[in-house]
Formats: C-alpha cells, structure tokens, sequence
C-alpha cells in the first residue's frame, strides 16, 4: 500500500528523473511536480505518469519565491526534493522547516549549505530532516 505524498520543486530533467524514481521506488501514494513555468511541470508530470503508470503524478504551478504559497503548497507533503537553482534553496528550505516538510537538495553551493547548517536547530525542533547537496552539477 502507498503511504509517502512526495513532491519536487523544479521539473527540469533532474527533478523529473526524480519524481519517477519517487514514483516507482518510493512506495509513493502521490507524486507532485512543482514549477514556476506551468507548461514545464505538466509535461514533467505526464512524461512520469506514462512511463510508470502511476495514477496520482499531479503537476502544479509555483513560484518558489512566494514564502507563503511554498508553505502551504508544501504543507500535505512528507519529502520534498528542492531541484531549483541554488540560488533558491534557502527559500525551499525556510519553508520546508515552517510546514515541518522532510526536505532534500541537489545542491550546488557551499555557502548555501552552511547557512542550511545554521538551520539545525529549527529543523530539529520542527521534527524534520534537512539533507542538503544531494546533486552533484550534470553539466561538469
């Protein structure tokens, strides 16, 4: 049976690559696939929905700089995977701590990695884990 509501921010080829490992390995019992471009995610989506078969592969629209609508976007998820541009992490992350959203990066900078760390504690207290740079840069 299904249990874990996964989402990815960012429908690139990496976070599209994740959301079909998300779906297929990750006993997941729905996929969302988040982007500011809304085109851009639904094909994400229904390019994982046809090679998995999944049912519940949902995309949506979202502008990772709105604060509030990241909270709330992430609010019914257990595990995000942040897939955006590094420069938007923090962002991801600050939400990921105030809707007690589990959260994973793929990274990219070390300084944004430490001012994660500098996180610890507020993660620790909202009962998540926060696994930064996961990624490592597909273009090197």
């Amino acid at each position: 049976m299904s249990q874990f509501r996964y989402a990815v921010i960012g429908a690139g080829r990496q976070g599209t690559a994740a959301a079909y490992d998300m779906a297929v390995h990750g006993d997941a019992e729905r996929v969302l696939v988040f982007d500011a471009n809304p085109q851009r995610a639904a094909e994400a989506a229904g390019r994982v929905s046809r090679l998995t078969g999944h049912p519940a592969i949902v995309s949506a629209a979202l502008d990772v700089r709105d604060q509030a609508a990241v909270i709330e976007a992430l609010e019914p998820i257990d595990v995000v995977l942040c897939a955006a541009p590094f420069s938007l992490i923090l962002g991801c992350t600050r939400a990921a701590i105030a809707s007690r959203t589990n959260m994973v990066d793929l990274g990219g900078h070390t300084g944004t990695v430490l001012e994660q760390w500098a996180m610890r504690d507020e993660a620790r207290a909202a009962g998540i884990s926060i696994v930064p740079d996961c990624g490592m840069a597909p273009w090197a």
